[in-house]
């Protein structure tokens, strides 16, 4: 069974610490779980966070809208036209998880340094070439550029 973390900014937060559910629901709304999103959603959470939105927050924000209202085309077309490719390059190689992310900020302009150590390593070539194409498609989904 596969486990994860969940963190919150310290928005999230009342000054006592404990935990505000206005502050984390403001916080999730603004976040979207690429892949699990649909899943996430029947449970009745209304978000969490995903990497994508750290390189693609356009494609992050109309997956979030189209779940929040219902539009289960556009979901159904993210989901298969770019969260999924994404997951499968993603699992091409162990460490990708960080390092797509990372080659993916860096195809959007952001400043971002390569990986740091193994197992992770930056992506190939040919998978490089193969993550702008498929961030040029998403992006392109949504009506945004790269």
């Amino acid at each position: 069974m596969a486990g994860g973390v969940l963190s919150f900014p310290l928005a999230a937060f009342r000054d006592d610490g404990t935990l505000d559910p206005d502050g984390q629901r403001a916080y999730l709304a603004r976040r979207l779980a690429a892949g699990p999103g649909a899943p996430i959603a029947a449970l009745g959470i209304p978000a969490c966070s995903s990497a994508v939105h750290a390189f693609t927050p356009e494609i992050a924000d109309a997956c979030f809208t189209a779940l929040r209202d219902g539009d289960h085309t556009t979901v159904d077309t993210l989901l298969r036209d770019f969260h999924v490719p994404f997951v499968e390059l993603r699992d091409r190689t162990p460490g990708y998880a960080v390092s797509l992310v990372k080659a993916a900020a860096r195809l959007r302009g952001r400043p971002v340094g390569p990986v740091r150590a193994p197992p992770l390593t930056d992506p190939s070539p040919s998978d490089l070439t193969d993550l702008k194409a498929l961030l040029a498609a998403g992006l392109d989904l949504v009506g945004a550029a790269l």
